[in-house]
Formats: C-alpha cells, sequence, structure tokens
C-alpha cells in the first residue's frame, strides 16, 4: 500500500511526532511504499529520524507533483497547509484519514476560541468533513469528535513505543537525588501550576531527598511563570528545568526518575506513559488523561490533578520502598510490551486503511 503521512514539522516534541515517525517506520518495515511530508525538509533532523526506508519531502513536492498514494493520513489541526492537503486528496478520490491528536478535545476546543471560531468555521470544520476515518488514540477521543457531529468511522490506534533493554543491574548508582519526573510540553494545560503547588506541601524534609524534574519545551513563554511560581512558594531549591532532551539523554531521565507524573487537565493519550512504563517507571496520571489502567495493571495511580490530591499521591510513591516501586516498574514495562508494540499498532493501521481503500471516494471539492 502506497501511503502519505502529512505532518507540518517533526521537530515538534509531542506525541504527534512520536506516532508518526514510528507508525511510518513500522509499516515501512513491513513493506508498505511510506512518505512522510513536512513544510521544511530540515525538520525532520531533530531527535530521532525516520527509517531510510521512509521518503521524507515537503508539502509544495507533494501538491505541485503528480504522485499519487492509496492512502493521505493528515496530522494535527489548526493549520492551513493541512486544509489543502485534505482538498488536494479529495480531488484525487484518494482516501483520507485525519488524526487530530487530542485538538478536539473539550479544553483545547475552549482554549483561545475566539483564535479558532473563525478558522473552525471557514476552514477546519469544513475540511474534516472530507475525512474517510478519524484515527484516535483513545476512546475518549472517539466521544470528543462525535460531540462535535462527525460521523465517519474512527480507528483507536495508541501511540506505540520500543521497549529499551533491562537497565544492568550492577550499574553504578546515580550520584544525585533520585527525580520525580514530568515530560512534556511546559504549558498551562499540562497541570504544572498545580504540580508545583503540590510540591509545595510535601514535608520539606521528603522533597530535600528528590528533585522535581520539568524536561521539556517552553511554549508561549510558560516556563518563566512556573519558574517565578516555584520562587513564590520557596521550592525552587530542587525544582529544576533543564530543558527539551532526545535520544540517550531523554533514556537518561527516565533511567535516572523515581516516577513519571503527568498533572495534565487534558490529554487525547499521553506518550510519555508509555515511555515511562517501557523504562521500568510508574506513573502518576491525572484523571484528565486516559490512564485508568495505571491501577488497574499495577503500575501507577490516577488521580485528580488538584494540589492536594497530587501531593498524596507524590508522598506516596516518594516514600514507598524501593523495591515496592520496582514492582510496580516491573508490571508496567510488561504492560507496555504487551499493548504498545508498534507492530501491533501497524497492524492496526493497516486494516483500517485497507477498508476504506477498497472503496471509491464519493466527495470530490
Amino acid at each position: 500500500m502506497k501511503i502519505l503521512h502529512a505532518i507540518t514539522s517533526l521537530r515538534k516534541s509531542a506525541g504527534t511526532t512520536t506516532f508518526v515517525k514510528g507508525a511510518a517506520n513500522t509499516l515501512a518495515e513491513s513493506g508498505h511504499d511510506m512518505t512522510i511530508a513536512i513544510l521544511k525538509i530540515d525538520d525532520h533532523f531533530l531527535g530521532e529520524r525516520p527509517s531510510g526506508k521512509v521518503k521524507v519531502v515537503t508539502f509544495d513536492d507533494i501538491l505541485s507533483g503528480s504522485e499519487s498514494f492509496d492512502i493521505v493520513h493528515l496530522h494535527g489541526l489548526w493549520e492551513m497547509p493541512l486544509i489543502k492537503m485534505a482538498r488536494w486528496a479529495a480531488k484525487r478520490r484518494i482516501r483520507i484519514v485525519w488524526s487530530p491528536h487530542g485538538a478536539m478535545s473539550p479544553w483545547a476546543m475552549r482554549h483561545k476560541w475566539w483564535k479558532k471560531r473563525i478558522f473552525w468555521h471557514l476552514f477546519q470544520k469544513r475540511a474534516l468533513r472530507l475525512a474517510d476515518l478519524f484515527h484516535v488514540t483513545s476512546a475518549k477521543e472517539s466521544d470528543w469528535i462525535r460531540a462535535l457531529g462527525f460521523a465517519q468511522p474512527v480507528v483507536d490506534a495508541p501511540l506505540g513505543t520500543t521497549i529499551p533493554p533491562p537497565r544492568d543491574s550492577n550499574q553504578a548508582v546515580i550520584d544525585h537525588k533520585p527525580s520525580v519526573l514530568f515530560v512534556g510540553r511546559i504549558y498551562v494545560v499540562k497541570g504544572l501550576a498545580n504540580l508545583l503547588r503540590a510540591w509545595a506541601l510535601l514535608p520539606e524534609a521528603l522533597r530535600a531527598r528528590w528533585r522535581l524534574r520539568i524536561v521539556g519545551p517552553d511554549q508561549a513563554g510558560y516556563r518563566k511563570e512556573l519558574e517565578l511560581l516555584a520562587a513564590a512558594l520557596k521550592v525552587d531549591g530542587n525544582v529544576e528545568f533543564p530543558g527539551e532532551k532526545f535520544g540517550t539523554e531523554l533514556e537518561c531521565e527516565y533511567d535516572d526518575a523515581g516516577f513519571l507524573v503527568l498533572p495534565s487537565f487534558t490529554e487525547n493519550f499521553g506518550a510519555v506513559v508509555v515511555d515511562a512504563l517501557a523504562h521500568s517507571k510508574p506513573c502518576i496520571a491525572s484523571i484528565y488523561t486516559p490512564w485508568q489502567r495505571l491501577q488497574t495493571e499495577g503500575c501507577g495511580w490516577w488521580v485528580d490533578n488538584t494540589p492536594r490530591a497530587l501531593a498524596e499521591a507524590l508522598q506516596a510513591m516518594m516514600e514507598m520502598a524501593p523495591e515496592e516501586r520496582e514492582k510496580m516498574g516491573e508490571n508496567g514495562r510488561w504492560f507496555a510490551a504487551r499493548v504498545y508494540a508498534w507492530d501491533a499498532i501497524a497492524a492496526a493501521l493497516i486494516s483500517a486503511y485497507a477498508k476504506i481503500a477498497c472503496n471509491s471516494r464519493e466527495i470530490i471539492v
């Protein structure tokens, strides 16, 4: 099958990028003809690169060329180049799959709605109606799509992960405090202000034995607000903002962590949870993320993201005996290997692609 994935940039530190690279690489390895279209050709050189079997081209290469595809899979909302790609595919009767990647959540739709509403009514809503299939990463995301009035079929294929080899048990112990780790965009939706307030509620002696590491790219200057809040709460001494990490540096963040915390106000998935579980780390995730299975699989907790609820969960995990945390982490590793391997996710995508590709396209624009 000949498949095009379209995403404006692969430089983003986000689950969207993780999904596009992981799915494209795995599908290419299984014999499919894979192309990724981005705005600028140098955008795919930050972090892990796509496989050599995956062609990387620009949107202009596709829109001005004559090449055709069985499937065009679009990633993200609110970007005019994606609208143009959807129109291009529809005119050529190419089947369209659209991944909102959380952008249709109630929180995301309300956030800065005054900026989005004109674009939604003039462009985005109409373009989404061209989709033959929506791809979601959780059942909750499917509900969001239905609530906005879209009736197209939906395929649920979560973000995957690569399970790293177990860490050598004889490896030297790290020479610094263990960390409570957050990985992701530093932005208001991630609930980081509440995380800092929760950190301030912990006993001072307990905080002194740990570090809070907030790893990720700053968005809209929000990191400065958090730094000021940490200083006001008098916890800035052991709250660290090391910036964005990739590759081996990010692997080390997971390895050195005691556990991961994801206090978001909304998540369609939360790929960092899978990555932490793959590294044998338990996780605390907010009830506004689709991670209730952390509790049922015995690898973490699903809690409210109020400062008090987060503080109680953090304290319980930090005071837990190391061997108990390790047991939770091993449960998580087996869970990730069983459910989130890229081969299974790619198989679900191909099955869904095949179902829509066998029918002729009706919509022409």
